[in-house]
């Protein structure tokens, strides 16, 4: 457990006190403090163990796994860097050895501000540092989006009787409607997350006003529900980390019997997600705020309520079977969760099959794309914690998880594909075809990391570009910093240090092109693998002019790539404009390659064509324009605007085309 104080007196009584007489509560404040000080100076003191250890492997140093246990390959490591950095005394386990390190390896501008915490269990060093140092701006757009929704809602709860336990769902939760308090829980863990992310800016300097008052918003809430114990007359289906027997779940194979371990569950998860985000952004500012204690307490009361993790019956689910609680709550005692995270690469390992399926989640019936996605997520975050500690992810499991992800998009664009495992409908019901799933990606408050997380971990896999394309589909600016699954916008530190999410540029109002005439020839349709279909418009425009200007009779050609299934239904993979190199800069040839390669076409080494993308893949266009003349981009947008006329006026003599081909781009721009 966290806290093994047992309260003095009730928080509610304790806290009236505090408010009437403040020299009371200097008095109970120092009381409590002494109390707890030998257990919290014994789990600081492992704590900065731990801390040292990653530390010093992100500075380089081999120190093997980072366990907390300060062997003797991490002593002779923090040796190697006294005499790296000519240090004339020998470094002691304490905070300013921490400090020490912190600024080597983070600079002095990026120190954690207090360093008196231990939340983080899942980001590895690297990715935080290269968080820390990404340009404001970007982390602003990117995790700190329109806040106000979330604020106004949780202060919403705040208004309302302080929820005390939830019951009533069934097996198959598809009732939560009807369970008192389910709805107000879910969001508000998913606004909490969305306010503990904005409050992760004072992980550094970059912390401001704005920072300090939405991590007040959320300290409210907790304090709120902590100090009236909100939730915790939900049945308890553990007794010493073991289920209790009369707590069942699918008794009936329709999953509509009530289950109290449902009830459990939910609860349990929600409070290991909350204290996610507090640990991680809130746990470690204003460490005096007699608040604090309080929440400890509160999660502590949760955490003793877990089930204990099972490593020779590992399954995927309650948050990679109940391992997240048990590894974060580890790292703040200051104990090693080695032997646990390796078991639990091993079960990824054994239960990501080689066709991307994964056990006992893409068999689930109806809902089998929403348990795969569920166990991305898992899965995604759990590698996180691996590397966290210090773990290598050997080069087999990456390609069995490329290969997953790869599953979840194709079943995302087609439910039909699923069907093949779907339909083993283990603990679910079958629908041939269909999935009860969000129609739009960016519609998912939940589960949504994962998506960040592979888009940076596999930077060259389709699956990526393909994810990013609907991300940016849904123009969901705030998507990645809220994930109630998470506790914290966990995808927002993977998106804002991925070169490849760029900040939407502001453009100017586009003109129409003028033209007398156009001329298309459609080419035949060809297979070019076993799954794409490709195909070309060839397109001469007559007297062009732009805004008065004449330009001339231009000719390029538009570029069709389908997966063979989508061909008929007129939805390409990729729809690009193909044109000369003509309209680069003089000195810009050269420098055509440093961008994204499905921007130019090249042959015997040699760029011989440009490319220009709409919808799909629309993001990596900024790099060709800015190596283009100015007209020349600004008849390059303006064409696009003006593709619409083009094909409708170019293929009006076969309507059956024009109508593919009307139908093709309109998909193409809405993606």
């Amino acid at each position: 457990m966290f806290c093994p104080l047992q309260p003095i007196e009730s928080n509610k009584y304790y806290f009236v006190k505090v408010i009437a007489n403040k020299h009371i509560f200097q008095v109970i404040t120092a009381i409590i403090i002494s109390i707890i000080l030998p257990f919290s100076l014994q789990a600081s003191e492992r704590k900065t163990e731990f801390e040292v250890q990653a530390l010093l492997s992100a500075l380089g140093y081999d120190i093997g796994e980072i366990d907390g246990i300060f062997g003797a390959k991490s002593k002779s490591a923090l040796v190697q860097f006294e005499n790296t950095n000519k240090i004339g005394s020998a470094l002691k386990l304490e905070e300013s050895t921490t400090l020490l390190l912190s600024e080597k390896y983070f600079g002095e501008k990026f120190i954690p501000i207090n360093l008196d915490w231990n939340g983080n269990f899942i980001v590895p060093l690297e990715v935080l540092k290269k968080f820390n140092s990404a340009p404001q701006k970007k982390i602003n757009f990117l995790c700190g989006k329109n806040p106000e929704s979330s604020v106004n809602r949780l202060n919403d709860n705040l208004k309302r009787p302080i929820p005390l336990r939830l019951s009533g769902y069934n097996s198959r939760m598809d009732n939560r409607i009807n369970v008192p308090h389910a709805e107000q829980l879910s969001l508000a863990t998913i606004d909490f997350s969305h306010l503990a992310t904005i409050a992760m800016g004072g992980i550094s300097e970059t912390y401001t006003e704005d920072a300090m008052k939405f991590t007040e918003d959320a300290m409210k809430l907790l304090f709120y529900w902590a100090s009236g114990e909100a939730f915790l007359d939900t049945v308890q289906c553990t007794n010493s980390g073991v289920l209790k027997k009369e707590c069942t779940e699918w008794t009936q194979p329709d999953g509509q019997d009530l289950s109290l371990i449902k009830d459990h569950g939910t609860v349990q998860m929600e409070m290991m997600h909350l204290s996610y985000g507090y640990y991680m952004s809130l746990a470690n500012q204003n460490v005096n705020d007699p608040r604090h204690i309080v929440i400890k307490k509160w999660f502590g009361e949760f955490f003793q309520r877990n089930k204990s993790p099972d490593m020779e019956n590992l399954t995927f689910g309650m948050d990679h079977s109940w391992s997240w609680p048990k590894i974060l709550q580890n790292q703040i005692e200051g104990k090693s969760s080695i032997n646990l995270i390796k078991s639990l690469l091993d079960h990824i390992d054994q239960n990501v099959f080689e066709d991307g399926s994964i056990k006992d989640r893409t068999t689930r019936g109806n809902r089998a794309l929403w348990y795969h996605n569920d166990g991305m997520k898992e899965i995604l975050v759990t590698l996180e914690i691996a590397r966290r500690h210090g773990l290598k992810i050997p080069d087999k499991l990456n390609k069995k998880v490329e290969k997953a992800g790869e599953l979840f998009l194709k079943g995302f664009q087609d439910n039909s594909y699923l069907d093949r495992w779907a339909k083993v409908a283990h603990n679910a019901i079958y629908e041939p075809g269909y999935q009860d799933f969000k129609n739009s990606i960016t519609d998912m408050p939940n589960n949504n990391s994962w998506f960040y997380i592979f888009a940076y971990r596999y930077p060259n896999s389709t699956v990526t570009e393909e994810l990013l394309s609907l991300i940016y589909k849904g123009q969901d600016e705030t998507l990645g910093s809220k994930d109630g699954q998470i506790g914290f916008g966990l995808g927002c530190v993977y998106s804002t240090i991925n070169d490849n999410i760029l900040l939407p540029q502001l453009t100017d109002k586009i003109s129409l092109l003028s033209f007398d005439d156009v001329d298309i020839i459609e080419r035949p349709k060809r297979m070019i693998s076993a799954t794409e279909t490709f195909q070309v418009l060839d397109v001469k425009l007559t007297n062009v002019s732009l805004d008065g200007d004449f330009i001339g009779n231009p000719r390029f050609s538009i570029l069709l790539d389908f997966k063979n299934h989508m061909y008929k239904h007129s939805k390409t993979f990729l729809y690009r404009i193909t044109f000369p190199t003509k309209s680069l800069k003089s000195d810009a040839l050269l420098d055509v390659k440093d961008c994204y390669h499905i921007t130019y076409r090249e042959n015997n080494g040699q760029v011989e064509a440009l490319r220009y993308l709409i919808g799909n893949g629309a993001r990596f266009n900024e790099c060709i324009l800015k190596l283009m003349q100015p007209k020349r981009v600004e008849f390059l947008k303006s064409l696009e605007n003006s593709l619409p006329s083009v094909i409708d006026r170019g293929l009006a003599h076969v309507p059956d085309r024009r109508e593919f081909h009307m139908l093709a781009l309109e998909k193409a721009q809405n993606q």
